[in-house]
């Protein structure tokens, strides 16, 4: 399973989230804010119908778990209704695990008077319909971790489930809410929650400046800072620092590393060897870094990037990434795709999104790769190396702009929409099914399809 990292982080006082269940319920988030109430949340039913002015998409069970106006609910494909199971009005995020029977979700609190105090947020777990609700981490808690000052916020820089368990590892962050908020937050250490018993353990202190991945077989963690590539054992054993190294760089914060996963989980793929180049863009090398200790091996190197941009061919072969041709403007950033040479074999799929308001050139799970415009899902031509070299007429989205989208199957997918704000399933033949339409505002969402 894959993290989602905070791409997107900006604080909202309404949020969406959603994370995706094919069969049973599973899915995955990314950051996360929570409080400690006086109350434990409630269950309480609820159907929302789906527009009628588009037709259902083929279904078969599949659930999807979303936060509206601070409430966790769920929707089922099959019936098209929507049920509420924590109604506390406070809920910001959540994460559902691999079976599906642990949803894990956060819930925000402000502290003090106006715009003098600052928000905090608390760890909760709930079950799949909503019984035994239950604190993990406090508001509290976190803030002791981090440290921040009075003035500070307290936060969930990250959130990602352990494969084939009901165990969950997070960061912390601080910020002042009235200034740049959580879009200049840093991550703050590494930790492991068992969401069945309630325990947490280190895996690295809150001076370590971190973004994790663990690994497919959830045996192993991937330590990613701004300057090196580590890992440690899920069980906070053999912790190994400074795997490969690299150059820091970065402007008004640091520049984290893109990672992903072998699907054997014996060797991690990663962005590397970062160089500022002239027109403040990033130059980094692909690299594949065995975990049986052997040297990396360099697949291929990029110039005027951004690491957050890029994504990987889950064959192994192919990765993408944005190149600016002009610094002075923006508009003229293409996406590109270059060989990995040799190739790394089956990788786990990243989230997809748009990055910067520019489309994200990826893949699906079938292996054919698509970019996102404004409000269509374009095919590329096979062999493409950019992202206008498009096979056909694009599938159209709706009317909204797309800012996520996430692979259910080979044909099916998730996405997010603004402009109007909506949550949907579409298909690669063009049918739509809503989820969540008019919702005020938007926060980051996850999932993932374990089929």
């Amino acid at each position: 399973m894959q993290s989602k990292l905070n791409s997107k982080l900006i604080l909202v006082s309404a949020c969406l989230l959603a994370i995706l269940i094919s069969g049973c319920l599973f899915g995955q988030a990314a950051v996360v804010s929570t409080d400690t109430p006086s109350t434990s949340p409630t269950e309480s039913p609820s159907t929302e119908a789906p527009s009628p002015t588009m037709l259902p998409a083929p279904i078969d069970s599949l659930e999807v778990v979303f936060v509206n106006n601070g409430n966790l609910l769920v929707w089922d494909a099959a019936t098209q209704q929507t049920r509420t199971i924590v109604n506390t009005g406070d809920v910001f995020s959540a994460t559902v695990s691999d079976d599906g029977q642990a949803i894990a979700f956060t819930r925000r609190s402000w502290v003090g008077d106006g715009l003098e105090g600052y928000e905090q947020y608390a760890l909760w777990t709930v079950d799949r319909v909503g019984g035994n609700p239950r604190e993990l981490v406090s508001a509290q808690d976190l803030r002791q971790r981090v440290s921040p000052s009075d003035r500070e916020s307290s936060n969930f820089y990250q959130l990602g489930w352990v494969p084939n368990s009901h165990q969950l590892i997070f960061s912390g962050t601080k910020y002042i809410v009235q200034a740049e908020g959580l879009s200049h937050a840093i991550p703050q250490g590494a930790y492991l929650v068992d969401t069945d018993s309630g325990s947490v353990s280190v895996l690295a202190d809150a001076g370590e400046n971190l973004r994790f991945l663990p690994s497919p077989d959830g045996k192993q963690v991937a330590l990613m800072s701004p300057s090196s590539l580590g890992f440690i054992n899920i069980d906070g054993s053999n912790k190994r620092q400074d795997v490969l190294t690299y150059t820091e760089v970065g402007l008004t914060g640091p520049l984290f590393p893109t990672g992903v996963w072998a699907q054997d989980s014996r060797a991690f793929v990663v962005t590397g060897s970062f160089e500022r180049d002239p027109e403040f863009n990033t130059n980094f090398s692909f690299l594949r870094v065995p975990l049986d200790g052997s040297s990396p091996e360099a697949l291929a190197a990029v110039t005027s990037s951004q690491p957050g941009s890029v994504t990987f061919s889950p064959n192994g072969k192919s990765a993408s990434y944005i190149q600016w041709t002009n610094q002075q403007s923006s508009s003229n950033a293409e996406w590109f795709i270059t060989s990995l040479i040799p190739e790394t074999g089956a990788l786990t799929l990243p989230n997809y999104g748009m990055v910067n308001s520019y489309a994200n050139l990826h893949w699906s799970p079938a292996g054919d790769a698509y970019a996102i415009n404004d409000q269509g899902l374009a095919r590329l031509c096979p062999n493409a190396t950019k992202d206008s070299q498009v096979c056909g007429e694009p599938i159209p989205l709706g009317d909204g702009i797309i800012t996520e989208l996430q692979w259910v199957d080979a044909s099916r997918f998730i996405f997010e929409s603004i402009e109007p704000y909506s949550l949907s399933l579409g298909n690669i033949d063009g049918t739509l099914t809503p989820i969540v339409t008019g919702s005020d505002k938007l926060s980051d969402w996850d999932f993932i399809n374990t089929n």
